[in-house]
């Protein structure tokens, strides 16, 4: 039997993912100084042109559903699970709204390692060029190892 105390209405993030809304459609429900956490990330993403992108990009990245979501005032948690290039993925995501019900804060978790490692390289891949490489935790030395620059000192 299904525990009712958890039914709520679909928050707006959901909402937007499950309707496949592109980043301007993702933007409208971001704060202009939201940050997002992202487990694949070296660096927290700041700011709502940004986190809308980078959002748009992982959506692009994976099928699945989202299968629970809990609320407590500001705060939602979704539970996430599907497939990336054919290997169950999950994902966690703790979502904090402003006073206005604005995305401030998005955290996200995601297992196991061997298809959140996949996730990680795919969108490395779509958003090389768009992301500094910071915020893949490569450094000067490791983008001249991997041929990834010519002209880095």
């Amino acid at each position: 039997m299904k525990d009712r105390r958890y039914t709520v209405d679909k928050h707006p993030l959901r909402r937007a993912r499950e309707s496949q809304a592109a980043a301007p459609e993702l933007a409208v429900l971001l704060a202009p100084n939201v940050v997002f956490h992202s487990p694949i990330l070296a660096k927290t993403v700041r700011g709502r042109e940004l986190v809308s992108q980078v959002m748009a990009v992982a959506a692009e990245i994976r099928s699945g559903e989202y299968i629970q979501e809990m609320r407590e005032g500001c705060s939602t948690f979704l539970v996430w699970r599907g497939l990336i290039d054919g290997e169950l993925i999950e994902t966690l995501e703790l979502i904090v709204d402003d006073e206005a019900g604005l995305i401030l804060e998005r955290i996200v978790a995601m297992r196991p390692l061997s298809a959140a490692s996949k996730f990680r390289q795919i969108f490395v891949e779509k958003t090389r060029g768009r992301l500094p490489d910071e915020y893949f935790g490569v450094t000067p030395e490791l983008a001249r190892e991997a041929n990834l620059t010519k002209e880095l000192p």
